[in-house]
This record gives C-alpha cells, sequence and structure tokens, in this order.
C-alpha cells in the first residue's frame, strides 16, 4: 500500500473521529477511547487490503513478544494502533500513536518509539496523532518511513 493512500486513510479516519464522536472531547474520554475510534474507523475502510488487520495495542513480533532492540530483556512495546499482517513478519503497514496535545514529553517519547519500530520491525510508516481538546480535532504528524 502505497504512503500517500495511508496517510490519506488516517485523515480519513482522524476526521470521522473529529466529527463523529465529538462527544468524546466534551466528557474528557482517555486516549484509548480515541484509539479504539480510530482503529475502528481504519478497519471500516474499504481501502485497507484484503487480509490486512488493524490492532490496538497489539505486542507481538510474529509469535514472539515485540521488543524494542529485540532483546529478550528490552521492554516490550504495543503501539496503539497498528496496520499490519498479523504473524507476518515484513508486512508491517503502519503504527500510530496516540497523544493529547499537551503532553510534550510523552510525544516525544511515542516519536523515538515510532522510529525505532521502522527501524526495527520494518514498518513502512509511522504517525503520531495529536488529540487536539481546544480545536476538537485529530493533527497527524508523519513520523518516519523505512
Amino acid at each position: 500500500m502505497d504512503v500517500d493512500v495511508l496517510k490519506s486513510l488516517i485523515s480519513d479516519a482522524c476526521a470521522k473521529v473529529a466529527l463523529l464522536d465529538r462527544v468524546l472531547f466534551d466528557v474528557k474520554a482517555t486516549e484509548r477511547t480515541f484509539q479504539f475510534r480510530l482503529a475502528h474507523y481504519l478497519a471500516c475502510d474499504s481501502r485497507l487490503p484484503v487480509g490486512v488487520s488493524v490492532d490496538c495495542e497489539y505486542s507481538r513480533d510474529g509469535m514472539n513478544v515485540k521488543r524494542i532492540s529485540r532483546s529478550a530483556q528490552g521492554p516490550w512495546f504495543a503501539p496503539d494502533v497498528l496496520i499490519h499482517r498479523r504473524v507476518e513478519a515484513g508486512d508491517n503497514l503502519a503504527a500510530i500513536e496516540l497523544k493529547f496535545s499537551g503532553d510534550s514529553e510523552g510525544a516525544h517519547k511515542d516519536r523515538q518509539r515510532l522510529a525505532a519500530l521502522c527501524q526495527e520491525f520494518n514498518y513502512r510508516s509511522a504517525f503520531l496523532v495529536l488529540i487536539n481538546k481546544e480545536t476538537k480535532s485529530l493533527d497527524i504528524e508523519f513520523v518516519n518511513n523505512a
């Protein structure tokens, strides 16, 4: 799947969350609530290739636990949303992390983790989605591509 199509897919899903789930901003929903809604709209998009899954908090690298630095002692890592083929190594389309826009330290750490995913697990693209409570929008930052 082309990076531009991925960007469009994610942008459209973010717009749907902001429009159709606007109440989430009003009730001060958690990051995980936004994460699930984003994944839902991504999974329902007809542009997603057959056999590609959208998962939240998926912590597997094939059959093994996903670890940064791939060492047995390295910290395990479950990205907020993945667009990938489960179990099949090498067909990792995109990793997405969500963060509230005021959390600059958390966003910085997520950028580092996303870059590591692209390098160590061959994700083609990585995106940071900032949840902006003031504008009631989800802003997308393209972090990296392999």
